[in-house]
């Protein structure tokens, strides 16, 4: 391909100017929060599970749960 056409060629932003849009941030933050809402579900599965074992293992999560 001749060097001229290249060189013509629009480069990409660089992440230095890029203004973020309204509309890629409030997707990103959608699936932030769906993964944070994820990890809570599992986490009270788990603590359901362990209450409905016995004293033993919802005392081993509540441990888990409450260690900082």
């Amino acid at each position: 391909m001749n060097d001229s056409v290249k060189k013509k060629r629009p480069l990409s932003p660089h992440l230095q100017i890029y203004k973020i849009q309204l509309t890629s941030l409030m997707s990103i933050l959608h699936r932030a929060t769906g993964i944070v809402l994820y990890g809570g579900a599992v986490l009270c599965a788990l603590w359901f599970v362990a209450l409905a074992k016995g004293p033993q293992s919802y005392d081993i999560m509540y441990t888990f749960l409450h260690h900082p």
